[in-house]
């Protein structure tokens, strides 16, 4: 775990990153996002042109945030695209990070800790496939050349 002031973590072959955004350019998440140094040091994550998700320790919950994408990290699409529509589903109600806090208070109150954290996959599920999009554009289809 990442702790504030800590050196930044790379995970998932460097694809996701924790760290302080205090120490960041903006000018590295552009031109997907036009930040300003005051609005990148509140954002909770960035993506950059090459498909990295960068996240920010400084913001609440940040651990849950990069912990799921690290697992999500690791499933292919097709598993990625069942967890949306199925968790879409059961979940209908949690459209952003707001409704999800609500949601969530409610939820651990009736001791129902895993659901909690299924309905937060929803929100982080079309993240990780955006992130996907964007690294596939910025590399093009990778092509094996033969032996």
């Amino acid at each position: 775990m990442v702790k504030t002031g800590q050196k930044e973590k790379v995970l998932c072959g460097g694809k996701l990153v924790v760290t302080n955004f205090k120490k960041l350019n903006p000018k590295m998440f552009a031109p997907l996002h036009n930040f300003t140094k005051q609005e990148l040091n509140k954002a909770a994550g960035a993506y950059t042109p090459d498909g990295k998700i960068y996240v920010n320790t400084e913001v609440k919950g940040y651990e849950l945030f990069f912990g799921t994408l690290e697992l999500l990290m690791q499933e292919n699409r097709a598993t990625l695209e069942q967890y949306e529509k199925e968790y879409g589903k059961k979940f209908p109600d949690v459209k952003n990070f707001d409704d999800w806090a609500e949601w969530s208070e409610k939820a651990q109150k009736e001791g129902r800790q895993k659901d909690s954290v299924y309905s937060f996959a929803v929100l982080v599920i079309p993240i990780e496939l955006k992130r996907r999009a964007i690294e596939k554009g910025y590399y093009g289809k990778i092509h094996q050349f033969p032996g």
